[in-house]
């Protein structure tokens, strides 16, 4: 009954197209019936995509504190977000 996005990613050069938003559709509409809740996870630093998946209507569950290795900065927490499903 779960069902969990592992890798987003967009070009630089193509952000801000709604691309992103289509694949998420995408994405969501192909879990009907297969899945009650979708979760997913994003660094804290990533301000775009988090604006994103809180306006899909995923919600903050926990954190992973450090979990993002940055080069030349401080470690950056792992936000994991939850979305409930309609089955069926």
């Amino acid at each position: 009954g779960e069902a969990e996005l592992l890798t987003l990613a967009g070009d630089p050069a193509h952000q801000r197209q709604g691309i992103a938003r289509r694949l998420m559709g995408d994405w969501r509409d192909g879990l009907k019936g297969t899945a009650e809740t979708a979760f997913l996870e994003v660094a804290t630093d990533n301000i775009a995509a988090h604006a994103l998946y809180r306006d899909l209507g995923f919600a903050e569950v926990a954190r992973r504190p450090g979990y993002y290795a940055r080069a030349n900065a401080a470690d950056v927490d792992a936000v994991i977000m939850r979305l409930a499903l309609t089955k069926g």
